[in-house]
């Protein structure tokens, strides 16, 4: 699917709402760092999406954009939805995620294929966890 527009643009991404850990600009590859938070993409951890909204707001002296670290950013994801699972054990905010024996959500590695992204940390297992499954 194509447009007839300059830099026109028809996604089947969806629209995630972090917060920007610090200033982010439209366009920038980002990567989850805290639960629903997200940072510039470094190359240790997967990355999430691009920003399509920067963290900015209007200064105390009418300027506008002034970078706001800590606002929330819109990112768009590659992934087809976001659910809520429970975790099989520790997992950081991050983490490739994958279902290991007996269908236990798990941080993926050895014999554990990728499902997802894990949007928020789990401490131990048995805790509830947004995952942004692609």
């Amino acid at each position: 699917m194509a447009t007839k527009t300059a830099k026109g643009k028809i996604t089947g991404l969806l629209a995630l709402t972090c917060e920007g850990a610090v200033a982010l600009n439209v366009g920038d590859p980002v990567m989850v760092s805290a639960a629903y938070t997200v940072i510039l993409c470094d190359g240790t951890k997967p990355c999430l999406g691009n920003v399509s909204v920067a963290n900015v707001k209007r200064g105390t002296d009418g300027q506008y954009p002034v970078v706001n670290p800590g606002g929330d950013v819109t990112v768009e994801a590659l992934g087809l939805y976001v659910r809520t699972v429970s975790s099989g054990g520790i997992i950081g905010a991050g983490a490739q995620v994958g279902y290991g024996a007996g269908g236990i959500l798990v941080v993926a590695g050895a014999g554990v294929s990728t499902v997802g992204i894990a949007l928020m940390p789990a401490t131990a297992a048995g805790q509830l966890i947004d995952v942004l499954f692609k």
